[in-house]
């Protein structure tokens, strides 16, 4: 591990271990076994620590999100289906989704959205960037747009802790079940042409 990355899992570390109210260079220099000086030759301000965390966040997504699409067949559907299999079966999913590289999302998110919110401009735009691929899927922007909210959810509901039942065992694979069928859902004017081709 470079000493770049070994600052940044330090600071991820920190936070979700003490608050982000921890995060500062020194406490992260301390944790990473670095000097302040080496700290501040990579993050010259606490700003670009966090700005670190999140592009690490987008880089590790977007490559789970290349990853699972590299595996899926081209056809309708395959960059939504590629963003399910990213978000809760990939590399963070591990574990029923509470890895700790999965953490470490949090744990930048946290940092980001305390500090200054311009630092999350970035997660925004690539949000945007993910939600395009989405909506140019091949099937209903509408449908790929809920998986993608309902995928959020469950993220969020397993980080949290919020419901076990729903996040572990048989509930969570007919939950995976279901986002992977809509995924295959044909576009809602298709659909809507075929049946009334039927009522003819």
């Amino acid at each position: 591990m470079s000493k770049r990355d070994t600052i940044l899992k330090s600071a991820e570390t920190l936070i979700r271990r003490e608050g982000s109210q921890q995060l500062t260079l020194d406490r992260v220099a301390e944790r990473a076994q670095v000097s302040k000086g080496g700290l501040l030759y990579h993050f010259p301000s606490k700003e670009e620590l966090v700005a670190g965390l999140v592009a690490r966040t987008i880089e590790y997504f977007d490559r789970d999100l290349a990853t699972a699409k590299a595996e899926l067949p081209d056809r309708p559907g395959r960059n939504t289906l590629a963003f399910v299999l990213a978000s809760l079966e990939g590399r963070w999913a591990q574990d029923a989704g509470l890895s700790p590289e999965r953490l470490d999302v949090f744990a930048s998110a946290i940092a980001a959205a305390s500090t200054d919110m311009k630092l999350v401009e970035p997660m925004r735009e690539a949000y945007a960037r993910w939600q395009a691929l989405l909506e140019h899927d091949g099937i209903d922007p509408i449908t790929a747009t809920i998986v993608r909210l309902a995928v959020d959810g469950l993220w969020f509901t397993e980080m949290f802790g919020f419901d076990d039942a729903i996040c572990t065992g048989e509930r969570r694979a007919q939950i995976m079940t279901r986002l992977k069928e809509m995924c295959t859902a044909e576009p809602q004017s298709t659909s809507k042409r075929k049946s009334r081709r039927g009522k003819a």
